[in-house]
């Protein structure tokens, strides 16, 4: 069986390269995020917002025409039982 102290023990790090290591790496690490966003937002990004878009638009578009129907059907309606009152 392995003794649980020792492996506690040999895994404390010593000296630099602890949690958060500031060295050259780090402005090599932003770099490359900054690059990814740059990629992500012309790959991905903006077709997905102009997809977006569209369907916005198009839904807005087909709300308009349903209400202008909506408001044809209620003209007619009332149309429809007025005419139907004067013969009862």
């Amino acid at each position: 069986m392995i003794n649980l102290s020792i492996l506690i023990s040999s895994s404390e790090v010593s000296g630099p390269g602890g949690l958060f290591d500031i060295n050259a790496t780090l402005p090599l690490v932003a770099i490359q995020f900054i690059l990814l966003m740059v990629i992500l937002n012309i790959i991905l990004y903006s077709p997905l917002l102009t997809i977006i878009e569209e369907r916005k638009e198009y839904i807005l578009s087909h709300l308009a025409e349903a209400s202008e129907k909506l408001a044809q059907a209620k003209k007619i309606n009332y149309s429809i039982r007025t005419r139907f009152r004067k013969y009862t």
